[in-house]
Order: C-alpha cells, then sequence, then structure tokens
C-alpha cells in the first residue's frame, strides 16, 4: 500500500492533469442519512471489534474510520492521538472538546502526513466530512488538516470544520486543494508555521469556502491565503499574522470581509525575504469586497492593490506602521494602489505560494518589474485616517463618496467626503460584537456625516458589531455607528428665584454621545431672566434684577431641547407710617433682637389690667368727693 505523502503527490499530480475536465461546484452533496456512533478511546481496544459499543470503544481513530460506514459517526474521547487520520467517505469525526484538559488531539506525530486528510480521489462518491470539537495541534511534518478534492468527480468535497483548535502545526493550519466547498465555523487556527489557512491554487476547480466566527492568529507565513477559489470571511478576528492578514493571489480569486478585523500583520523578516506585508493583500487579478470591517495596525499597508480590483465599504482603516525596511517601488500606507508589480511584491507572492510549487515557480519566474493595466481601490463610507506617521492613500483611489482621510493624501472629490477631517477614534476594544473595533468619539467628522435616506446609510443595515444603522439621525463614516441613546435632560423643572438674591442650578443631561456636553438657549428660546445667564456647561446663574415670569428652551448638543420657565418675584420693602413715621409694612415680621418675648407681653397685660383698675378706682373716689360737697 503507498504511504500517504505518496499518495498525496500522486493526488496532485492528478489534480493537476485533470483539471480540463472539472468544472466549479459550489453546492455540497445531499447530507447522509445519520449512521451508526464508533467509539474510540485512549483506553480502547482495535482487536475484534467494530467500535460501536460505548463501553467497548476501538484504540485508534483510523481502526475505527475504516470500520465505519458512509453517514457514521466517529467519536472520540479526551485524550492524545498520534496518528494521521485518513478519510476517504461521508463521516462525522467528534471529539470530547478542542480545549482544557478534558479535550481530544489529534497530533499525526509519529505518522507519514497531515494530522487529518479528508481524501477525494478514486472515491465512489465524494466524500461530505464534518470535524467538530477536536484540537488538531502539533503535527512536526505536515498540516493540521488537508482536503484534497477531485475536479473529475462531478461533485466537490465537503467540509465542516466547527468548534475546533488547529494549532502549531508544521505546515499549513488548514489547507483546501482542489474541489473542495465548505466552512469553517468558530475554529480557532494559529501558530502554524505556514497559512492559517489556504487553498492551493493547482487545478481550475477551486475551493468555494466560507468562515465566521473564527480567530486567525500568529501563523507564520499569512492568515488566510487564497491561491485559487473564492473565500468569503465574516465575523473573524485575523490578528499578529506574518507577511499578511489575507491574501488574494490573482486570477479572479476572491476574498470577501465582512464584520472582520485584520490587525497587528508584521512584515516577512530579512531571513524570510524582503520586509514586505500589509493587512489586506490583493495581487494581480484578485477581487476583494471589503465591507462593515476594521484593518487596523498593519505593518506595511493597511490595504494594498497590486493590479487587484479592491472594493472598501463602510470600513474603518486606521493605524498602519512603517515596514522597517521599506522598498522604494512599493508605497506604506492606509489605502495603496501600485501601478506596477515590484520584484518585493514577487517575492512575497512566491513566498505565501511556497507550498505549492506551480505557483511558487511562477512568481519566481516573472520578470523583475512589470507595468499591470489596473490597479483599482474603490472607497465608499470609508475611514482611513491616523495611519501613524504614513499616508491615509497612496496611489490612486476612486472616491465613492463619504469617506474621510485625516491628512487630505487620498483627495477625495465626491459628494459628502471629507478631506484632512478629524477622525478621533478609540483604541481597538470589544465594543460589543464578535470582533474589536475602533469606535469614533465625539467630536469626530465621521458622527452623524451619511444622510439616513443615502444609500450609504441604508446598506448594510447593521454596523461591524450587529448594531444597527443609524444610531442618531444620520449615519456615521467607517465600520461602528457611534451608540447615541436619546438625551434626557434634568431637573424637570426650575426653581422660582428672587430680585437681589442670588440664583444658580445645574442642568445636567445623559445619553447622546455621552459628556461633555454643550449647552445654550435655542434660537427659539425666550430670554433669561435679566441678571441670569447660562455657561455652556450648563450652569444658570445670576443675580436677577427684574421680577416676572420667563419661559426659556434649553438646547443640549443640538437639536435636544427642554422647555422651562424660571419665575422671579419682586422684593419686599417697607412702607411709611402716619405723619411721615416708619412702620413696619403689613405682614412683615419684626425683627428679633433676642429678648423674651412672652414674658413682655405677660407684663403688659399686667400693667394694662392694673391701669383699668387704677382709673376706675380714681373715677369712684372723685364721685363720693362730689357727693360729700353737695350733702
Amino acid at each position: 500500500m503507498l504511504n500517504l505523502h505518496t499518495r498525496r503527490a500522486a493526488a496532485v499530480v492528478a489534480l493537476t492533469l485533470g483539471a480540463a475536465a472539472g468544472g466549479v461546484f459550489i453546492a455540497q452533496a445531499p447530507a447522509m442519512a445519520a449512521g451508526q456512533t464508533r467509539y474510540v478511546a485512549t483506553t480502547g481496544d482495535d482487536a475484534d471489534n467494530d467500535c460501536t459499543d460505548a463501553a467497548d470503544p476501538c484504540l485508534h481513530i483510523q481502526y475505527a474510520v475504516d470500520q465505519a460506514d458512509p453517514g457514521d459517526t466517529v467519536s472520540i474521547a479526551a485524550g492524545k492521538y498520534d496518528e494521521s487520520v485518513e478519510i476517504r467517505q461521508s463521516l462525522t469525526l467528534i471529539g470530547a472538546g478542542a480545549t482544557g484538559s478534558g479535550r481530544t488531539t489529534i497530533d499525526g506525530d509519529g505518522e507519514d502526513g497531515p494530522s487529518i486528510w479528508v481524501d477525494g480521489f478514486d472515491t465512489d462518491t465524494p466524500p461530505q466530512v464534518t470535524v467538530k470539537d477536536i484540537d488538531v495541534t502539533g503535527n512536526s511534518d505536515d498540516d493540521g488538516i488537508l482536503v484534497t478534492g477531485d475536479p473529475g468527480a462531478g461533485d466537490p468535497v465537503g467540509i465542516t470544520i466547527v468548534d475546533c483548535v488547529v494549532d502549531g502545526n508544521d505546515d499549513n493550519g488548514i489547507e483546501l486543494d482542489g474541489s473542495v466547498t465548505g466552512s469553517v465555523n468558530d475554529t480557532t487556527i494559529s501558530g502554524n508555521d505556514d497559512e492559517g489557512l489556504t487553498t492551493d491554487e493547482i487545478n481550475d476547480d477551486p475551493p468555494v469556502i466560507t468562515m465566521s466566527g473564527d480567530v486567525v492568529s500568529s501563523n507564520g507565513d499569512g492568515g488566510v491565503v487564497n491561491e485559487s477559489g473564492s473565500i468569503a470571511i465574516d465575523s473573524t478576528t485575523i490578528d499578529d499574522n506574518t507577511g499578511a492578514g489575507v491574501v488574494v493571489d490573482g486570477g479572479g480569486n476572491t476574498v470577501n470581509l465582512r464584520t472582520t478585523t485584520v490587525s497587528g500583520t508584521v512584515s516577512f523578516t530579512e531571513s524570510e525575504g524582503p520586509a514586505f506585508g500589509g493587512g489586506v493583500l490583493v495581487f494581480p487579478g484578485g477581487v476583494s469586497d471589503i465591507q462593515s470591517s476594521t484593518i487596523f495596525g498593519n505593518t506595511g499597508q493597511g490595504v494594498l492593490s497590486i493590479g487587484g480590483d479592491v472594493s472598501v465599504k463602510n470600513t474603518t482603516i486606521s493605524g498602519t506602521i512603517a515596514s522597517t525596511s521599506p522598498d522604494p517601488e512599493i508605497s506604506d500606507g492606509g489605502v495603496v494602489t501600485n501601478a506596477e508589480l515590484p520584484a518585493v511584491a514577487k517575492t512575497g507572492m512566491a513566498q505565501f505560494a511556497h507550498h505549492d510549487r506551480q505557483a511558487n515557480k511562477r512568481h519566481l519566474a516573472a520578470p523583475k518589474a512589470s507595468a499591470i493595466e489596473t490597479s483599482s481601490a474603490t472607497l465608499t463610507a470609508t475611514i482611513t485616517a491616523d495611519n501613524t506617521t504614513l499616508p491615509d492613500c497612496a496611489g490612486d483611489v476612486v472616491d465613492g463618496g463619504y469617506n474621510l482621510d485625516s491628512d487630505d493624501s487620498c483627495g477625495f472629490n465626491a459628494k459628502g467626503s471629507v478631506n484632512n477631517g478629524t477622525a478621533k477614534l478609540g483604541p481597538l476594544a470589544n465594543n460589543g460584537g464578535p470582533t474589536k473595533t475602533l469606535l469614533p468619539a465625539k467630536g469626530s467628522d465621521a458622527i452623524d456625516a451619511i444622510p439616513a435616506a443615502n444609500a450609504s446609510c441604508t446598506t448594510p443595515a447593521n454596523d461591524q458589531r450587529g448594531e444597527s444603522r443609524p444610531q442618531g439621525p444620520a449615519c456615521d463614516i467607517g465600520a461602528v455607528e457611534a451608540a447615541q441613546p436619546p438625551i434626557v435632560i434634568t431637573p424637570k423643572s426650575l426653581p422660582s428665584g428672587k430680585v437681589g438674591n442670588h440664583y444658580s442650578v445645574s442642568l445636567t443631561a445623559t445619553g447622546g454621545l455621552g459628556a461633555p456636553y454643550e449647552w445654550s438657549l435655542s434660537s427659539s428660546s425666550g430670554p433669561l431672566p435679566p441678571g441670569l445667564h447660562l455657561s455652556s456647561h450648563g450652569v444658570i446663574s445670576g443675580t436677577p434684577t427684574t421680577a416676572g415670569s420667563y419661559p426659556i428652551i434649553a438646547s443640549v448638543d443640538d437639536p435636544t431641547l427642554k422647555h422651562y420657565t424660571i419665575v422671579i418675584t419682586a422684593a419686599r420693602r417697607p412702607s411709611s407710617g402716619p405723619s411721615g413715621s416708619s412702620s413696619p409694612p403689613q405682614g412683615t415680621t419684626l425683627p428679633n433682637t433676642g429678648a423674651d418675648v412672652g414674658l413682655l407681653v405677660t407684663f403688659g397685660g399686667l400693667a394694662v389690667a392694673i391701669g383699668i383698675v387704677l382709673m376706675g378706682a380714681t373715677g369712684l373716689l372723685g364721685r363720693r368727693r362730689a357727693y360729700r360737697r353737695l350733702h
């Protein structure tokens, strides 16, 4: 029997020779009916065992796969399996988990080939395989997962990878060759020596792959490298990869990014070739559509089009870092287009394609420098700003409207676009949603810059985080809508004041774009009471001089309004008594001198009573004396 390396080489030859007979097949084959479950454990035994008894599992995954019928499930208990597993029929391979102490690990060590190989050559029906909850880690000689499909077989091989970790493999994390269709979901692809995920350019029946909810990080020769076919990437983090986050290598190959963050790419080092790399690299003939995504902190270029067709919509590109050894033939910057394919780029393309001998030879054999027909990058509703010391744009870009740059290097001239604007972006952070983003802060020229009825506001309906657009009266430029909950102004009403007495009250607000809030009187407001003024911080203060009722309209972060009425009462003044004497006004209170008022009242009452008694006694005595004189 041929070993796996020999059979794999034969498969590559067959792919190449059979390319002309194949076509592109996107739809997967119909799902298989549910079959039996075969059990594997590190404590199992293969002898005379069909692996169908959970209490009596088999020892090796390959043995259970060979026992299985199409449509069966191979359930693999926790533990480490030093195997290279080849699958040639439709199966589900499911582990106990891809992380933690109870994970299922397949490392391929000690064997001859990838840790998992889905081989669609010389099979009655192209296999449809699901790999779930497995840690595919530590293959020291080959890929983590390899899927090969025969373009002459009619239907493509189908592969679904879910909730897996593909980490630390000597070659690629996941390699997809030939007629393959499928998906990679909620999977971490990291620390592989070569590409994280790659499609191989060796036939004309290319892979058609979707990625969603994945993390692709710290891989040695690029995160996602598309040498052939179509890849759609959604809600994925592509971070800290060497050479590139995403590569689209010519020939009509396509990578579409949606709600994805590409960040922290570092250039190839001098030992690996010229210092070359960037966030998203699109080479001659390649196509990339980037929408509602964040491209941040990549070395070299945020987005580079060399003879590619690139469309960037509702996206934020920022923080691009200068190359350590920049090449004069290709500029660094946020968005870069190049009219030539310089030698440094060709060497970089060959580096990405080194696993594919034909593609590698083609890139290396290209002339040292060659002109290209077109190099297109169209920006719409996109921020390219604050790219450290680098220009926001280098080369020709097409302005699709409602864009913003921070240095006037893009030369935007379409409706709604802002040159030399203020982006005021926050740090790359978890602002909600599946990926990290850059949130525009209050005062950014990007906020509410796209009219609500404009197509760039109505489509897409959500931002990168999944939040609805718009959040305010209009849409924001870039990948993220700044949250704008309704502004609530307090207090509910304002206290009354009095002429001559100091008056002070603070207006406060919550919601909107947050503090600091800017306060003023609305243009339709009446005046404040004479003597009072409203500060921009929301404080009404002063000493009122005129009584009256004053309706006003306070405005915060225009156009949020609040109607108030301030009542100012007149001061009380002393009134004049008879003959010009001064007496306290009616209704006023005499000043408190500190005397015991109750005791004074008591003595006063006694004095009055004694006086009356004395007056009465005096009158009686007088009458008696008069009576005596008369008699």
